[in-house]
Parts: structure tokens; C-alpha cells; sequence
């Protein structure tokens, strides 16, 4: 509860309102502070990935959320500006899979290989270049590693520590952190009589971290189980699982479903309808991205893609399958 002393700094007079909307005018026309997708299809209307805004990431299991995060995270290094960095918090991958997905964009040599230390002699020299590339990117992790003997389950409190430590101690400048995923976060540090308000408070929260460090938050979140049911399976804006605080909290919603894990290989999804048009099929490559949720944007927005998980890559949409 705010006292009668800090009250008034919320509380805006019409000349104050006024200025600060001008203002952000001025922004994004000199100086447009929003991260791209570097994603074609995305990048021609999708433009959250700002500062003190919240993005989430909505699939149901195993349909390429934290490949798409991490995609998402491997371009916008690309754009900082000087003594700026991405963070990856992950509560998913341990930091050596999230190193191998890197190397493996990065080098066209497949993860499994990587894993399984399967490398030819120029293909263990390309892995070492990559390497070399990742070591001297901007992109820092927050998670576990498998060589500690015990997995540090963080809470919401722990990763508002460890940006915390980076900004203060490293000085560093947050320009977004991705966040995988809502279901795995640990909720010690949340005492409430339910799950589901426990996880409207982790998303509470998710917001606060965004306006705190000034920062673009990406948060990724399991759709209920609900989905499958349906005979069109893309996850809406209000299917995260346990908490509708997912749809109210997010400034934009990405949703993800590859529908060879559902349906039929060959079976047309969406058909032609004008000249300009492109009927899509299902292949075992096909991923549908949709923009479900974007503040002051166009929405919803439907888009085929291909999704190459071996090397962690997303490209246009072909109706042929090519390994």
C-alpha cells in the first residue's frame, strides 16, 4: 500500500498527460526503441519487443517455444547498442543445451551431432569458430548448469536478484530478458492458497521486472491442454495454462502450433482464396505463428513458416518438404 507521502506520484495533471504523450511521439519517431523478430513474416507488423513492455510466447508442449525464444534472443543481439546485453533465463534448458543451440545456428552443424560429439574434423573446426563467436556475443544466461551437482530452482525473487547483480556489479544495460517458461518457475517465494493465483502473481511480477530495469520481458507459457481438442489447434490469446493473467499482463501474444504433431501430413490447412494468396500444407517443417495480441498493432495475424529445430532456425514457408 502506497503512503500519503508517494501517493501523488500517481496522479497526473491534463498539461503532465499531455507532455509525456507527446513525448513518446517524439521517441518513436526519432529514436523507434523496439527490438525485431528477424523474422520476415513477423517483422512487416510486430513491434512489442520494446522497453517496460511484456511479450508472451504461447505453445503447447514440445511446439517449439523455447527454440522460437531463442531465436528471437540470437537476433535481437544483433541490434544493441553499446554496453547493452540480452539475458536468457532458463528454467528449461540447461546453459550447455542453451550454448549447443547457438553454436548449432550458427555453425549449420545439427544439435544432435553437437551433442553426441559427433564431428567430423571440419566440422569440429567450424564448431570451434562458433564457439568463438558465442563467447564474444552479448547474449547472458541466468539458469543451471548440468555439471552443478544441485539444480538451483530460481524463484521470481532470485532472478530479480541476479538482474540486480549484473546491472549493479557487472553495469550492464538490460535491453531484454526471455523468459522459459511461466509453468517452471519455482513458486517458493509465493505463498498463496492457489496455483492459479500464484501464477497471476509471477506475472504480476514478470510486469514489475519490465518497468524496474527498464527492459523488454519475453515470457514464455504452456497452453491448456484444451487446445487439442479443438479441430483448429492454434492456441488464443487466453489459453496459457493455470492463469488468465498471462493474456491481461502481455502488451503482445505470439502463438505457436506445428501441425504435423496433430494432423495429417499433406492435409491443407488454409486454402487459397485470392491470386496473391498462398494455400499452406501440412509438412513435417510446418510452423503457424500467430500474432494474437499486440497493443496499438495489428491483430491477429497468421503466418506460415518452416521451423528447422536441428539448427535452432526459422525460414519461409515452402509446401515441399527438403530435409
Amino acid at each position: 500500500m502506497m503512503t500519503k507521502n508517494n501517493i501523488a506520484l500517481n496522479v497526473y495533471d491534463p498539461a503532465y498527460i499531455s507532455k509525456l504523450a507527446t513525448e513518446s511521439v517524439e521517441r518513436a519517431k526519432n529514436d523507434p526503441d523496439y527490438l525485431r523478430t528477424g523474422i520476415q513474416v513477423l517483422d512487416d507488423h510486430y513491434v512489442m519487443q520494446r522497453p517496460r513492455k511484456v511479450n508472451g510466447i504461447l505453445g503447447y508442449t514440445s511446439h517449439g517455444k523455447t527454440s522460437f525464444m531463442y531465436i528471437l534472443a540470437r537476433h535481437a543481439v544483433t541490434q544493441l547498442r553499446e554496453n547493452e546485453i540480452i539475458i536468457y533465463a532458463t528454467w528449461e534448458d540447461s546453459i550447455e543445451d542453451f550454448g549447443l543451440n547457438w553454436i548449432a545456428a550458427t555453425s549449420q552443424i545439427p544439435v544432435a551431432s553437437l551433442y553426441h560429439g559427433d564431428l567430423s574434423e571440419a566440422d569440429w573446426k567450424k564448431m570451434l569458430k562458433a564457439a568463438a563467436e558465442r563467447a564474444a556475443t552479448p547474449l547472458w544466461a541466468v539458469g543451471h548448469s548440468e555439471f552443478n551437482s544441485r539444480r538451483n530452482r530460481l524463484t521470481m525473487t532470485d532472478l530479480f536478484e541476479a538482474l540486480a547483480y549484473i546491472v549493479d556489479a557487472q553495469g550492464k544495460k538490460i535491453r531484454a530478458i526471455y523468459i522459459d517458461y511461466l509453468q517452471r518457475i519455482n513458486r517458493d517465494d509465493i505463498s498463496y492458497k492457489s496455483t492459479r493465483s500464484e501464477f497471476v502473481e509471477i506475472m504480476d511480477k514478470v510486469k514489475d521486472l519490465a518497468m524496474q530495469f527498464n527492459t523488454c520481458a519475453v515470457i514464455g507459457s504452456q497452453a491448456r491442454r484444451q487446445v487439442r481438442d479443438r479441430t483448429w489447434k492454434q492456441p488464443q490469446d487466453n489459453d496459457a495454462q493455470e492463469t488468465s493473467n498471462f493474456e491481461q499482463t502481455c502488451d503482445g501474444i505470439i502463438t505457436l502450433w506445428l501441425p504435423y504433431k496433430t494432423e495429417k501430413i499433406g492435409e491443407c490447412l488454409v486454402e487459397k482464396r485470392n491470386p496473391e494468396d498462398k494455400a499452406i500444407f501440412v509438412t513435417p517443417r510446418l510452423m503457424l505463428i500467430q500474432t494474437a495480441k499486440q497493443k496499438r498493432g495489428v491483430a491477429p495475424v497468421l503466418r506460415a513458416v518452416d521451423f528447422h529445430p536441428e539448427t535452432n532456425e526459422i525460414r519461409p514457408y515452402t509446401s515441399e518438404y527438403k530435409p
